[in-house]
């Protein structure tokens, strides 16, 4: 899933910021973004031990990001980047500062481009529909 990929990214340029000396190694040991991606047969479990539901259709599928689409890997990794930040930089910038947030997300870019020679994430999206039980 992209989004676990995004903080496995974020990860490392963060821990490489650290290494510089440039985020504190406090501040690092105390962040944590708790995030979780359940899989189809997981939603399925949930809904069925709440009884409230019943599963009328339900189907998992991937799709790839528009910013994959691009051929040259840099214009693919700055996209990437400047999405990732989108949702990212409030969270991180609270915890480390606002001030280094234009060098991590340079080191993000690089990190970026370099692992998306290997693989090429995709976005794993559930589609669910549920009727209510009546009761």
């Amino acid at each position: 899933m992209q989004s676990c990929f995004t903080w496995e990214l974020l990860a490392l340029a963060i821990a490489e910021l650290v290494s510089q000396g440039l985020i504190d190694e406090d501040k690092l040991d105390t962040f944590n973004v708790p995030s979780y991606f359940p899989s189809l047969e997981e939603v399925k479990d949930i809904v069925e031990r709440d009884g409230s539901f019943t599963i009328d259709h339900m189907e998992g599928f991937e799709l790839d990001s528009p910013e994959m689409q691009e051929n040259d890997k840099w214009v693919r990794g700055e996209k990437f980047a400047t999405v990732a930040r989108a949702f990212t930089e409030p969270i991180i910038s609270n915890q480390f500062g606002h001030e280094i947030m234009d060098k991590l997300y340079e080191k993000f870019t690089h990190i970026v481009v370099s692992d998306l020679e290997a693989k090429i994430p995709k976005i794993t999206s559930i589609i669910l529909v549920l009727s209510k039980i009546d009761g």
